[in-house]
C-alpha cells in the first residue's frame, strides 16, 4: 500500500513538473495573443472605458452653499409672500360674510407657496412657512364658521417667527 501511495505521489510531482515547464514554453504565444487581441480591440476598449467614467463620474455642476441656495429660494419666494401679505390685508379689511374669496386666494398662493422647490437645507424653514400658511387659513376658516380663532391666529404667528428664525440661522451659515 505504502509503494503504491509512493508511486501516486511521484507521478503526481513528475505531472506538475510536466505542466509547469509546458507553460514556461507557451506563455510567450499566450501573451502575444492576448496582445493581438487587446490591440485589434482597442477602440471598443477605450469607448467602453470612457462610458463607464462617464456614469461613474456625478455632474461637474458645482452645487451652490446653504446661504446661496436659501438666498435664491427667499428670492423665488419673494412675489408669492408680497401676494400673500396683500390676501391677508383683503381678509382683515372684508366682512365676515364676503371672506369666500380672500380665503381662496389664500389657498392658492399657500398652494404655490408649497409647489416652491427650496433647498434640501431649508427643509425646516420651509415646514414652517406652509405650517404658517395653512394654520392662518384655517384661522380665517374658522372666524368664518364663528368658532374662536385666535389660537389659530396666535399660533400662526409663532410659527412665522419660528420661520423668521431658521431663515435667519440659513442666512447665517457660511
Amino acid at each position: 500500500m505504502y509503494k503504491r501511495l509512493s508511486f501516486v505521489v511521484s507521478v503526481l510531482l513528475v505531472l506538475a513538473m510536466i505542466a509547469t515547464g509546458c507553460t514556461a514554453i507557451i506563455q510567450p504565444q499566450v501573451d502575444a495573443a492576448v496582445q493581438a487581441t487587446l490591440t485589434a480591440n482597442q477602440p471598443q476598449i477605450d469607448a467602453a472605458v470612457q462610458a463607464t467614467l462617464t456614469a461613474m463620474v456625478p455632474d461637474a455642476t458645482p452645487t451652490p452653499d446653504c446661504k446661496t441656495a436659501t438666498q435664491q429660494w427667499l428670492l423665488d419666494l419673494e412675489p408669492l409672500l408680497a401676494e400673500w401679505e396683500d390676501a391677508v390685508d383683503v381678509v382683515v379689511a372684508t366682512n365676515k360674510a364676503s371672506l369666500a374669496g380672500p380665503v381662496a386666494e389664500m389657498q392658492r398662493i399657500s398652494r404655490e407657496i408649497e409647489q416652491t422647490p427650496y433647498p434640501p437645507c431649508a427643509e425646516t424653514a420651509y415646514k414652517y412657512l406652509v405650517n404658517y400658511c395653512n394654520v392662518a387659513t384655517k384661522g380665517v376658516i374658522d372666524f368664518m364658521k364663528g368658532w374662536s380663532t385666535y389660537g389659530n391666529f396666535d399660533g400662526a404667528a409663532k410659527v412665522y417667527k419660528k420661520f423668521q428664525a431658521e431663515v435667519d440661522v440659513l442666512l447665517a451659515s457660511k
